[in-house]
């Protein structure tokens, strides 16, 4: 099972003391390297435009890519500081669920594309759909993006692809480029932006803790203990799981009422 989170715009660059840490897709760099050298020739007031930024943003994005490389470096799901990865709670991994966390979730990411939890990336603010010489991010990664999910899939041998991402970055991925043998499967969550954003988080760390392997072990998913959600089968189907706060919900279904009988039709 292979689950996708959407990054944050907000990052948090203080020092980590995890020990696990590993490169961005060496598949995905060059391009990665391109957007950077678009990035930095950008006025200030374009990218201000671009972003819909603060003049306090704007300065500050434009010097991290002005000064990409001497930027500080940090494990992504650790450097993201939303309420996502606030739901996902990396701090709190040990060892062997950092392990799990590279094999079982990817972070779709404008500026890198796709990120293990543990790549060493730098601070950046990009979206999916900013513009570059025309171009939105989803035109500038083309099949990129699907195509190195696809290989993770096949390598992990993954019957599951769980999709936890805000539907700005679950658009980079296209359905038709992956493996005929995955099942997608969306987690879909009702309630307040900011609770559905940390529930996808949690769910994502979920299926690292629990070693989840198939949808019957994603439909046990609760949320928090400050964030309660439960499987809701009336609303959901075999490609989309709902959760919604509160109790679960079954399937309703209708039964003929204690020693009735089917009246039989008679024909005139």
């Amino acid at each position: 099972m292979l689950a996708l989170l959407s990054p944050a715009k907000t990052m948090d660059m203080s020092p980590s003391a995890t020990t696990t840490k590993s490169k961005p897709s060496s598949l995905l760099s060059k391009r990665t390297e391109e957007i950077l050298a678009a990035l930095k020739k950008m006025p200030a007031k374009e990218l201000k435009r671009m972003m819909k930024l603060s003049d306090e943003l704007t300065k500050q994005t434009a010097e991290r890519f002005a000064k990409f490389k001497a930027q500080p470096s940090k494990a992504a799901c650790l450097a993201f500081d939303g309420p996502a990865f606030r739901g996902f709670a990396a701090k709190g991994f040990s060892k062997a669920d950092e392990k799990h966390a590279q094999r079982s979730v990817r972070i779709l990411c404008a500026l890198y594309g796709v990120l293990k939890p543990y790549d060493l990336i730098r601070p950046y603010r990009l979206e999916m759909t900013s513009k570059l010489r025309g171009s939105t991010m989803y035109d500038v990664w083309g099949d990129s993006i699907t195509d190195a999910l696809a290989k993770d899939l096949k390598a992990s041998k993954a019957k599951f692809l769980v999709n936890c991402a805000s539907q700005e970055f679950w658009k980079a991925v296209r359905l038709r480029k992956l493996p005929t043998s995955v099942k997608v499967i969306t987690c879909d969550f009702a309630g307040p932006s900011s609770l559905v954003k940390q529930a996808r988080g949690a769910m994502c760390k979920y299926i690292v803790q629990k070693r989840v392997k198939d949808p019957a072990g994603l439909k046990k998913f609760t949320g928090d203990a400050q964030n309660r959600f439960a499987f809701n089968a009336a609303k959901s189907s075999d490609s989309k799981l709902m959760f919604t706060r509160g109790g679960a919900t079954k399937r309703k279904t209708v039964e003929a009422a204690p020693g009735s009988k089917k009246r039989k039709r008679t024909h005139k």
